[in-house]
């Protein structure tokens, strides 16, 4: 069956709906395979860091993960939804501090630790979402972009088709991983196949339907390629930067 250019429009609207549908989830109550917790965002702290906290009947101290210019401390306790007020003291060879704060909002809390003016930011800190984003929208560009190269594709128009799905389609799989799991999850890994999922649905139909330099044949086994690359790109990632 052939598809005019006005079929052809209707199914990449509706692709597009999907993934912007998709985009903004709506938040939901529900039990959890974790208890509650705090998660300290810190860039480069000195090696000998330690961070806890506590309050008048208790005491923990933070796990601590660090993922490439990034440190996390980490505090997981059913204990933490009962503090109305806690303390971090936050100790390294050179200091020791405390930092006030207030009962927890969210099951999940992310904070910013700014060692040197001993201050502790609700949230992340400025233009860390839009760099991570960044490298891993480049990356999966550069990857994808070789691919398409090595099935020979060269017409302006194909590198154009190639570039909007993937704008679409990888900055949306970005705010799916984004919104679903806050810098340290439990389950990143099952949230990036499941967001691949529906990426790779969306950019087999598309690319298929639109990538028209060569036969749709050629076109489907390069969407295959492109995104089982990109699925074990996704996976290193995970590992190596910080989400």
């Amino acid at each position: 069956m052939t598809l005019n250019r006005y079929s052809v429009k209707i199914i990449f609207g509706l692709m597009i709906l999907v993934l912007l549908l998709f985009a903004f989830p709506r938040s939901v109550s529900a039990n959890s395979a974790q208890p509650p917790s705090i998660v300290i965002l810190v860039t480069n702290p000195p090696k000998d860091m330690e961070v806890a906290i506590f309050s008048d009947d208790f005491f923990e101290t933070g796990r601590h993960k660090e993922v490439a210019w990034e440190d996390y401390y980490i505090f997981y306790s059913v204990s933490l939804n009962s503090i109305s007020q806690y303390k971090i003291v936050v100790t390294t060879r050179a200091k020791t501090f405390e930092i006030n704060t207030d009962n927890l909002e969210k099951y999940t809390n992310v904070f910013t630790l700014d060692v040197d003016n001993e201050r502790l930011v609700p949230g992340e800190y400025p233009l860390r979402t839009t760099i991570l984003v960044g490298i891993r929208l480049i990356l999966t560009l550069l990857l994808e972009g070789f691919i398409l190269v090595v099935f020979l594709y060269k017409s302006r128009k194909s590198w154009v088709t190639f570039l909007i799905i993937n704008l679409i389609t990888q900055l949306w799989l970005n705010i799916w991983l984004i919104n679903g799991s806050p810098i340290i999850p439990s389950y990143l890994l099952f949230n990036l196949i499941a967001g691949e999922l529906l990426v790779f649905l969306v950019e087999v139909l598309g690319f298929t339907i639109l990538l028209r330099e060569h036969s749709k044949r050629r076109a489907f086994s390069f969407a295959i390629v492109a995104n089982f690359a990109s699925l074990i790109l996704g996976a290193i990632l995970i590992s190596m930067l910080p989400v």
